[in-house]
């Protein structure tokens, strides 16, 4: 599925973006509000797809995550389904290798919209640095 394709290779470049020191602290920090379904039986390779048996769509919950964790859900994606609505996409199903038995996250796609877009538009213009007591670098990107 080109589309899977797309936003893994997205959200895989935002992740290594995030580990440098040209993304703002304050990108780093951004939080989602995902919603997320109880999972009601295993997933395995044979049964991913079918998110209604495998997930209680009818319980929806949600929690704040942080843009890493949305990017390592379309990375480690071992559920990865489409949302529509009026014939578009609205946003995605996605459950890590690691959640896949607990729960299934939606992912609105203003939600990836924001984050790529946030990354693709962050250029940094101070940077205070200075080397831990471990020899790393650390401080503040704004």
């Amino acid at each position: 599925m080109r589309i899977e394709k797309e936003l893994f290779l997205g959200f895989y470049s935002v992740r290594k973006l995030l580990d440098t020191f040209t993304v703002s602290d304050s990108t780093k920090r951004m939080q989602f509000e995902l919603s997320f379904y109880p999972a009601l039986r295993m997933v395995d390779q044979f049964n991913w797809h079918h998110l209604q048996k495998n997930y209680d769509l009818s319980e929806s919950e949600s929690e704040t995550r942080d843009i890493r964790f949305l990017c390592n859900q379309f990375i480690h994606s071992y559920v990865f389904l489409t949302s529509e609505a009026d014939n578009r996409i609205d946003g995605f199903f996605v459950a890590s290798d690691r959640d896949r038995h607990t729960k299934c996250y939606f992912a609105e796609l203003c939600h990836v919209l924001t984050a790529f877009r946030t990354v693709g538009n962050d250029y940094p213009a101070t940077m205070h640095l200075q080397r831990d007591k471990s020899g790393q670098w650390a401080g503040q990107i704004g």
